[in-house]
């Protein structure tokens, strides 16, 4: 079981009033109707429900998605904003296996017990971090802060269906995590910063524009790409890691914004790297680094991409035959736009038109 309670409050973690609402209870509101519960053979829920919900009301607004993957794996993806500085009461009462992908914003969680015991730990997830966990079962509070979007994803498993997948594998694990898995009792966290293959993965799945089968297997793919870069990631001894980039501050973070809304704005004429450094007071170094530690990518593949998904809007809109949509997104050639595009998309744009 999974239970919500928002609880409003005049500062970081004195109560105003409190409002209690069960998991089932807060869907309803989100999506104004009971949700549908997917029921185990074992006649219990599952941890997660799958449901996609719009939320806007006085205390939440954004989006939450979750998608059953295969058995016993869940994939979450939330972009969230309070009004206010809100806790989230949330227990959960099913071991579970958690990997997590913040990509903007912070929230920390408060634990009062884990596995049953009393505990005061405070978890924090910071913007661009990675993190996993396991426990048997957990009782505390998620914590927001006001007017700061929240946006991450997580894979959640069981413990029966991760220690399926990973079989014989186990040995690449951390110790600490397979005992966890394996015997139960202490509980296991493990935090580091996303890597630049992270990032891109997670900007993939944010803009998987494929449809029926096609998007369940491309978003399976990435779920199971993320899972590999960050089980990689804590398998490696320290120093094989991959060197850190320093990261970006936040008034770097609104320059790089500026710059990658510059691309997106002009596709036929995009302006260069050097133009675009000038603009923002970066150095080019500091801004190709920038834009990969913000969306996961080089300029040039950004750009191709923001292309892409234009004209793939174009063609939809059925307004322009195929040369004057490759003309609206920078292509002077119709083949080399066609080419692009099919590495992007699987089929011609001669096709694509007439779905």
């Amino acid at each position: 079981m999974f239970a919500l309670k928002f609880l409003p409050l005049k500062n970081s973690h004195e109560a105003n009033h409190m409002l209690r609402l069960s998991f089932q209870k807060m869907q309803e509101m989100i999506i104004g109707r009971p949700p549908d519960l997917q029921i185990e053979q074992t006649g219990h829920e599952l941890y997660h429900t799958t449901y996609e919900a719009v939320i806007h009301n006085d205390l939440c607004s954004g989006t939450t998605k979750s998608t059953t993957i295969r058995d016993g794996i869940t994939f979450l993806e939330t972009e969230i904003k309070f009004s206010q500085d809100t806790l989230v009461e949330m227990m959960s009462s099913a071991p579970q296996v958690g990997f997590g992908f913040c990509l903007k914003g912070n929230s920390a969680a408060h634990l009062e017990k884990i596995n049953g015991i009393s505990a005061r730990l405070t978890i924090d997830y910071a913007d661009r971090t990675a993190f996993i966990y396991a426990n048997e079962s957990s009782y505390g509070h998620q914590q927001f802060w006001s007017h700061a979007p929240l946006q991450a994803y997580y894979i959640h498993f069981s413990y029966a269906s991760f220690l399926e997948m990973i079989k014989e594998a186990s040995e690449s694990l951390p110790p600490l995590f397979y005992t966890t898995l394996t015997k139960g009792g202490t509980p296991y966290f493990h935090f580091l910063p996303m890597s630049q293959e992270m990032i891109a993965t997670c900007f993939q799945v944010q803009h998987n524009t494929f449809r029926g089968k096609s998007k369940e297997f491309f978003l399976e793919a990435k779920v199971l790409d993320l899972l590999a870069h960050l089980l990689d990631a804590i398998a490696r001894p320290h120093n094989e890691q991959e060197t850190s980039v320093r990261p970006l501050a936040k008034g770097e973070e609104e320059r790089i914004d500026h710059c990658y809304r510059l691309l997106e704005n002009n596709l036929t004429n995009p302006p260069s790297l050097i133009k675009l450094a000038k603009e923002s007071g970066l150095s080019v170094y500091r801004l190709k680094t920038g834009l990969r530690l913000r969306y996961g990518n080089t300029p040039f593949k950004l750009l191709t991409e923001m292309r892409m998904l234009k004209a793939k809007e174009l063609l939809l809109r059925g307004e322009f035959n195929i040369s004057e949509v490759a003309q609206e997104v920078g292509y002077s050639s119709i083949g080399s736009f066609s080419n692009t595009f099919f590495e992007r998309f699987g089929v011609r744009p001669s096709t694509y038109k007439k779905v």
